[in-house]
């Protein structure tokens, strides 16, 4: 079973471990329970791919604990709808491209937590298919800030938006007045950072805290996990009856 899925062709002769061994050179072996780890779809197989990836390249301190959120993240269903964001991760250990990156994911959820709130207000909860639809073609704009602030308010984990806060005040608004508004604290300096890290490339922006970035990172992969485990089955639900997912073709035969 293991040589068809990786050769991709179906053979009834058996093969002993050693002979399939040196035709595999590196490999890292997982064991899934079918419960856990469903694969379906060719996302699946990246999912897979990226996990072993993490798995392997595990560092000590910070780095290491950026890439146990991502490996957790890559543990949920949903990731599927990310998975090339997190592949972007993979690729690079600049840590301003990482936050950039770890933005992108709640970006992502920009126009699906706004058709979840409007299904919800005008009593259409099992149309928000088409709600995603129609704010994706009729190109209706939310502003940014105002979409982080609302989804960190809704979806974010009260302890992980603390400890956010708490390195806001610390390692970027050091001299200023501490705002009871901690949501909007934290959701303002996200996108601050965002176009501070895109207009930096051009020398027009400093970035406040950059020694410290790598820090804001492991916060902010916790975030995006806290925000995702609570839309899972949301997430999951929408992108299947958007057939956004590609199938393995090993699955329908």
């Amino acid at each position: 079973m293991v040589y068809d899925r990786i050769f991709g062709f179906t053979e009834d002769m058996e093969y002993e471990c050693d002979v399939v061994f040196e035709m595999i050179q590196n490999y890292t072996l997982f064991e899934f329970d079918n419960q856990d780890f469903e694969m379906y779809y060719k996302e699946d197989l990246d999912r897979l791919l990226y996990m072993m990836f993490f798995y392997d390249n595990r560092d000590y301190g910070q780095n290491m604990e950026l890439t146990s959120n991502i490996l957790q993240i890559l543990e949920m269903d949903s990731s599927k709808c990310i998975i090339s964001i997190l592949g972007n991760i993979a690729q690079t250990r600049d840590a301003s491209m990482i936050f950039l990156q770890l933005y992108r994911c709640i970006e992502y959820l920009f126009i699906i937590c706004k058709a979840l709130d409007l299904s919800k207000k005008y009593d259409m909860e099992g149309e928000t298919k088409k709600m995603v639809l129609m704010i994706d073609s009729e190109k209706i704009h939310f502003p940014e800030n105002g979409c982080i602030n609302q989804i960190i308010c809704q979806y974010a984990l009260s302890g992980v938006l603390e400890e956010y806060y708490d390195y806001v005040c610390n390692y970027v608004n050091k001299n200023e007045i501490k705002s009871e508004q901690k949501e909007k604290t934290v959701s303002d300096y996200i996108y601050a950072t965002r176009c501070k890290i895109a207009h930096f490339k051009y020398g027009q922006e400093k970035i406040s805290d950059a020694e410290t970035l790598e820090k804001s990172n492991v916060i902010l992969s916790k975030l995006v996990k806290s925000i995702f485990q609570e839309l899972d089955d949301d997430l999951m639900k929408i992108n299947k009856d958007l057939d956004t997912f590609s199938e393995i073709d090993f699955m329908n035969n």
